[in-house]
């Protein structure tokens, strides 16, 4: 059947998009709303005025994983953050950049993005160095409260000493973290045994319940997505 026609096996691939190509297509938009406490001094002032004494924030997801090799380049990045500084979401949900060749020099952009606010954050098989890694981490501990998982596996960070300072005095802030994906190398040997490993994503619910359990994180509300 179909003389002529190459076995489907030997059919030429489409190429995948690059980074470039893949924020131009991107469109910003919010698929949830979430109800935050706001800070004491606002909420008496809401509640003076007999307002609700909540926030409703606009959340979306930034997934771009797997763009290593593809263009990633600092113009593009700019091009994305630009297009979220001028959309309607206010926070992230999901914030994936995982196995895109990030380095140093993307951190800034990224310490952008993470102090919108984001709950799920995967940096994993990426280049970022422990100084960048540190301000990252420093900067998810004051603006992101409700984060619920974090990977940042595979990173060249694992054994700089102020990358591991800047995890363990950020840990106390994630009320709410269930599950971490770390590297941590001591004198050359990645350590595993405690629950951190090369290859491990800590759950921390098991040890989260033999602690006090906070207030339970805000909930998502999915609302219809704007047209």
């Amino acid at each position: 059947a179909g003389a002529g026609r190459l076995p489907s096996a030997l059919q030429p691939v489409a190429p995948l998009p690059t980074f470039e190509q893949a924020v131009e297509a991107y469109q910003p938009r919010w698929t949830h709303s979430y109800s935050e406490a706001p800070a004491q001094r606002v909420a008496v002032q809401l509640l003076a005025q007999r307002r609700p004494a909540a926030v409703y924030r606009r959340v979306g997801d930034v997934v771009f994983r797997g763009f290593a090799g593809r263009g990633v380049c600092l113009s593009a990045f700019d091009r994305l953050l630009h297009k979220l500084r001028t959309s309607e979401v206010q926070s992230l949900r999901w914030l994936d950049l995982g196995e895109s060749g990030l380095n140093d020099r993307f951190a800034p952009g990224v310490i952008e993005l993470v102090r919108c606010g984001v709950r799920h954050l995967d940096l994993s098989q990426n280049s970022l160095g422990g100084a960048a890694m540190s301000q990252i981490m420093t900067t998810l501990g004051r603006f992101a409260p409700y984060l619920e998982t974090l990977d940042l596996r595979f990173n060249p960070c694992a054994d700089d000493p102020a990358f591991q300072r800047s995890v363990a005095l950020a840990m106390p802030e994630f009320k709410f973290l269930q599950r971490l994906g770390i590297q941590v190398r001591c004198g050359g040997a990645t350590q595993g045994d405690r629950g951190f490993g090369s290859t491990q994503v800590r759950d921390w619910s098991a040890a989260a319940a033999a602690a006090p359990a906070p207030a339970a994180a805000p909930a998502a509300t999915a609302v219809p997505a704007p047209m």
